[in-house]
């Protein structure tokens, strides 16, 4: 990276330089942008790249309490906003940035990190993995259909949301708010039923009409088709007529891994079970660096650093940080329990 250029926390007196660039690189609507730098920008942390006072590179670290089975709640960072001055771009300044969230959040002691990445191919040299990939329904008149890449295939996939996601941000009264105003903005509004449950909608114009995109479903009924079509479904078209309605189920996700012991600790298996000596490399996170055992159990998983007299070349696993990741996901029901449906 330039050796004129200085990583660190914004102070958050420049207000309008972090808008600047905001709009230079996402063109948001007005209503949008106005909505996120009222509601969202005034809690969270900006790491920024600047020459002097002029910003040229940023990533926002959005926090969210996370609810997780059979856990205490914990803080997460939502990792939005990464953007670079397009003159600058390709000089190590975005890598600095992120160099540096990364860093401060295993300092932190959080599990992992996440974010929904523009391009995958961004994040991969940071030793991000993908989580979900995106999952969509589609109700047009009596049909379903659901998106197979681009393409939509009509019905469900046999077994999708047969169960309620355990792990998700904690919906507290001011998340709730954040939710109505975030979606107010879109010309959307969230649908309420009972004390927990809810539905956060925005309507999209497409080609053939307007679309109404639910963008978040949380309620404590187990059958996701059944909630759609006999409560959502009919209260948005007695709302709009009779519109094409999409349930966006998951998007494309991709998470980092903080503090090994303490993500593994966070898993679940229901099927596989392994017991494993692996050697783990990081480059970023120096915590991770080390000899383990990693037990994946029903009875619970964990990872233990090894002692030295524990330790064998020829029983040992080596795999970088990125690689056990994969392993963990493929291994563990995680992707199916989590809830990723943030969307700043």
């Amino acid at each position: 990276m330039r050796e004129d250029i200085n990583v660190g926390y914004d102070k958050k007196d420049k207000k309008e330089e972090v808008y600047r660039l905001w709009q230079s690189a996402f063109q948001d609507p007005e209503a949008f942008a106005s909505y996120y730098f009222q509601w969202v920008y005034p809690e969270n942390q900006v790491i920024a790249a600047r020459k002097g006072t002029h910003l040229y590179s940023m990533l926002h670290l959005n926090p969210y309490w996370w609810h997780w089975e059979h856990k205490d709640p914990f803080l997460l960072h939502y990792i939005v906003g990464v953007a670079t001055e397009e003159t600058v771009r390709r000089q190590g300044l975005m890598a600095g940035c992120l160099d540096m969230a990364l860093r401060e959040l295993e300092a932190a002691q959080e599990p992992f990190t996440y974010l929904m990445p523009a391009r995958q191919e961004y994040y991969l040299p940071f030793q991000f993995v993908p989580v979900h990939k995106e999952k969509c329904w589609k109700r047009n008149g009596d049909n379903w259909y659901w998106k197979d890449g681009r393409e939509w295939k009509r019905g469900i996939p046999k077994g999708i949301s047969e169960k309620k996601a355990p792990c998700f941000p904690l919906r507290s009264p001011v998340y709730r708010d954040r939710l109505k105003a975030e979606t107010a903005c879109e010309g959307g509004g969230l649908l309420e039923w009972g004390k927990e449950a809810y539905c956060a909608y925005v309507p999209v114009r497409r080609e053939d009409g307007i679309t109404i995109v639910i963008k978040q479903l949380f309620t404590e009924e187990t059958d996701t088709q059944s909630v759609l079509e006999q409560r959502v479904c009919p209260a948005l078209y007695q709302l709009y007529g009779n519109i094409t309605i999409e349930y966006m189920e998951s998007l494309n996700i991709m998470l980092r891994i903080l503090h090994v012991s303490r993500f593994v600790e966070l898993l679940s298996v229901q099927e596989k079970e392994a017991r494993l000596a692996i050697q783990v490399t990081d480059p970023i996170c120096q915590g991770n660096n080390g000899c383990f055992l990693l037990t994946l159990s029903k009875a619970g998983c964990s990872m233990v650093p090894l002692k030295e007299s524990e330790r064998s070349c020829s029983s040992m696993t080596c795999w970088r940080i990125e690689e056990l990741t994969a392993y963990l996901l493929e291994m563990t029901d995680l992707g199916e329990r989590m809830y990723l449906m943030e969307i700043v």
